[in-house]
């Protein structure tokens, strides 16, 4: 607490504003990767995916047993060959089952009955 000059009043000092500088050397969040959607410098953090998807791109599988690669660069993968054909990032075609089947090496992409 400190006394304002020239008054008789006092004041609280204010903590700093909050900054990214607590953060860890190479700590990159969904939050900041958001503004990267839809670009060749997309981290794999944020949300993209159709909601089909979740349990898969939402990492679920990997805790469920899933011993392929990282999340993260699942979703990079994804994310870049959706970019390359052209294909909406949120969409779920035939065509978006293929790629997750294909970088995740599932067979076959067989979503639950709600939200398909």
């Amino acid at each position: 607490m400190t006394k304002n000059e020239n008054t008789t009043s006092w004041s609280f000092d204010q903590p700093p504003a909050p900054t990214l500088s607590w953060r860890p050397e190479g700590y990159y969040d969904a939050e900041l990767d958001e503004l990267n959607i839809g670009t060749p410098r997309y981290r794999g953090a944020a949300y993209f995916w159709a909601y089909k998807y979740r349990f898969w791109m939402r990492g679920d599988a990997h805790g469920n047993g899933y011993m392929g690669i990282p999340i993260r660069e699942a979703r990079r993968r994804i994310h870049r060959r959706f970019m390359r054909e052209g294909l909406p990032l949120a969409g779920k075609t035939a065509r978006h089952d293929e790629i997750i089947n294909k970088v995740f090496g599932m067979t076959d992409y067989t979503p639950d009955d709600c939200g398909s």
